[in-house]
């Protein structure tokens, strides 16, 4: 009986030695509450931080936004134009038709490069933006290689056999005599592959087709040169067969070449 007793109260003490202290209990929740405060304090931070960043951004794009498109520090105080060299700088600018003043990012430069191209005596152009107060035209003028009667007058033609500007006289311009620029192109190209001395001689290039190029010299004699292939060749054999007596020389198949009376 002695001995039973002894281990039922060796039992008891050993459960009540496991049993968790309230206290620690307490604490346990206290600093779990506390890590959990830290960390949303954490994430609280974070966000306010993000958030002020973020309107930072905004703010600065806005401001940015607001210099290029409404300030005066970047608006056109002055237009530059490059590249003319018959054309005044005057009549681009007007033509450009640019306010000076504008903001630089306000001016749509791909329709000041349309109403510059609408000029007869312009082939291209280029429009840029040079900050902080300048736009910059680029032009290529036209050249005038040529001249072709339009009706009762004269027209200077590009090396495209497009119109440029009218005349009153010649000059000293080489004659075009055709019809369509396609063809007024071909008889251009024929012109400028000439030997020098047969190109300043000739006065007249005409033709109705791609094929049929004919030179008329300032002598009178006349050239049937044919299309624009084998140019060097048909000007090695000109020069030989203008040394002859002859009215028509015709090198248009230049293997057989001949010369007529």
């Amino acid at each position: 009986m002695t001995d039973t007793s002894m281990t039922d109260t060796s039992t008891t003490d050993t459960s009540t030695t496991d049993m968790p202290d309230p206290a620690d209990l307490a604490d346990a929740r206290a600093a779990r509450s506390t890590r959990s405060g830290g960390r949303s304090r954490g994430r609280g931070r974070r966000a306010v931080t993000i958030a002020a960043a973020g309107l930072l951004v905004v703010l600065a794009v806005a401001g940015v936004a607001w210099v290029l498109l409404f300030s005066s520090l970047v608006a056109v105080d002055r237009v530059t134009v490059l590249g003319t060299s018959t054309l005044p700088a005057d009549e681009i600018r007007a033509a450009a038709g640019v306010n000076l003043g504008t903001p630089l990012a306000r001016i749509d430069v791909d329709t000041v490069a349309q109403r510059l191209n609408s000029l007869p005596r312009v082939g291209s152009v280029e429009v840029r933006r040079s900050l902080p107060r300048e736009l910059v035209l680029i032009v290529i003028e036209r050249v005038a290689v040529a001249a072709t009667r339009v009706g009762g007058r004269w027209s200077t033609l590009d090396s495209r056999g497009e119109e440029i500007a009218s005349l009153r006289e010649r000059g000293t311009l080489v004659e075009v005599a055709a019809d369509r620029a396609e063809i007024r192109a071909i008889a251009i190209a024929v012109w400028a592959t000439l030997p020098a001395k047969v190109s300043a001689e000739t006065v007249v290039v005409s033709a109705s087709t791609r094929d049929d190029v004919t030179l008329t010299l300032r002598d009178g004699r006349r050239v049937v040169w044919g299309d624009v292939s084998r140019a060097e060749r048909k000007g090695v054999v000109l020069r030989t067969l203008l040394t002859r007596p002859g009215s028509v020389y015709d090198v248009s198949a230049p293997d057989l070449p001949t010369i007529r009376p």
